[in-house]
């Protein structure tokens, strides 16, 4: 049995925009929570607003903005092991009904020095989590969905916002 929001998947525009197409799809799922229907800024007016740059987007932008448009408690959680990680993911879906961010470097299944993305479902048992990878080409997945265990999600990743 799987737990699951339908966030919607954005293909990041250029390398470095990880960022403005993860809030892309935070903000879509958002709001569509709160109005029904999917909307979202465009991605380059998202990294506007953001100030991204070559070098990425910062966390802290990230969280002001989505945060202050829709009124979120979203925070970020640097130290978990593998449980509090998918207690952490578990919450946000289940309880607050809202995306996790997540910011992976090192991955598994593609190099990267740094890329975020959403979680958007869990398995029963907790041990799988379902993200939405806005790198299409990481992937290759035409919906920008897989799996990945939870102890991979632990290895790799550095930081959540949830």
């Amino acid at each position: 049995m799987i737990y699951e929001l339908d966030v919607p998947f954005y293909a990041q525009e250029n390398e470095y925009y990880c960022g403005p197409a993860t809030v892309k799809q935070t903000y879509a799922y958002l709001y569509y929570r709160e109005n029904g229907v999917y909307y979202s800024p465009s991605q380059g007016d998202i990294a506007d607003d953001l100030n991204t740059t070559i070098e990425g987007t910062d966390q802290s932008a990230i969280l002001c903005y989505i945060n202050n448009i829709f009124n979120e408690t979203y925070y970020v959680d640097w130290y978990f092991d593998e449980e509090e990680a998918a207690n952490l993911m578990y919450t946000a879906i289940n309880d607050f009904k809202r995306p996790p961010i997540i910011h992976v470097f090192d991955w598994n299944y593609y190099e990267t020095e740094g890329h975020y993305m959403n979680v958007c479902a869990y398995n029963t048992g907790l041990t799988q989590f379902r993200v939405v990878d806005p790198y299409y080409e990481g992937h290759m997945d035409p919906d920008g969905k897989y799996f990945v265990p939870i102890s991979d999600i632990n290895s790799f990743c550095d930081r959540m916002m949830i």
